[in-house]
């Protein structure tokens, strides 16, 4: 589970900052990665070999709408639905989503980190790969 605070104008241009939550079991990582024909990896993989950016932000908008939601007060449950609504259409909708889509965009180191707090533990591989990222985000083009 990963918290996030995000700093943003509004579109009232009223400046905001609001703490977002974003999670990822290992159930829906398992849905993730057999959306894509062949395998969500493989398919970020070919994508980023032929550097198709729109196809690239597809998929960190799927992934970052997939994780978000909001933690019940207890911690026992995290929310992505309430009754009809689901919470990242709204989101979605919102500046502090365009904010983070930017920065994820143009950092991708940033999208690296926000990858791994969202995920459930990652194999040894996955991380190491994520910490190489971090240290040269234009390795993000050969995932």
């Amino acid at each position: 589970m990963l918290r996030k605070v995000v700093t943003y104008k509004d579109f009232d241009d009223i400046e905001r900052q609001d703490e977002l939550w974003f999670n990822l079991t290992r159930t829906e990582v398992t849905e993730l990665q057999h959306s894509e024909v062949g395998g969500l990896d493989k398919v970020m993989a070919k994508i980023a070999k032929t550097k198709d950016k729109k196809r690239i932000l597809e998929l960190i908008e799927l992934i970052v709408l997939k994780a978000y939601g909001e933690k019940s007060p207890d911690g026992r449950r995290f929310i992505k639905r309430m009754g009809d609504r689901i919470l990242a259409d709204e989101f979605r909708e919102t500046m502090a989503f365009d904010e983070i889509m930017f920065e994820f965009f143009t950092q991708p180191d940033h999208l690296a980190s926000f990858i791994e707090g969202i995920l459930p533990e990652l194999p040894e591989e996955a991380k190491t790969k994520i910490e190489e990222i971090k240290k040269n985000p234009d390795l993000i083009n050969e995932i």
